[in-house]
């Protein structure tokens, strides 16, 4: 059986104390997380299709990510530290 994760665009119940900004984006999005993160946490980002589109360690706290090789769109991007993981909605413009 399938888990179905649970998506929301807010940081409603959000264990790993993330933001994501500015969403939607043009060439640039920043993940600020709340605490030094561990040194497994990572991003992933999916396209409509579920195709992994980018992935990459998160390192700081605050992190820059160029993002013009997409195209206009929403995406999925999941951040992932010490087995917790938090799917939200992105958009490019």
């Amino acid at each position: 059986k399938q888990k179905i994760e649970k998506l929301n665009t807010e940081n409603i119940n959000n264990p790993l104390k993330i933001k994501l900004s500015p969403n939607p984006f043009n060439e640039n999005l920043t993940i600020s997380t709340s605490e030094l993160p561990s040194s497994n946490s990572m991003i992933e980002i999916y396209d409509t299709k579920g195709v992994l589109v980018k992935s990459m360690k998160i390192i700081s706290q605050n992190t820059s990510i160029n993002l013009t090789s997409l195209s206009t769109g929403n995406y999925l991007i999941k951040y992932i530290e010490n087995n917790q993981v938090q799917t939200q909605v992105i958009s490019k413009l």
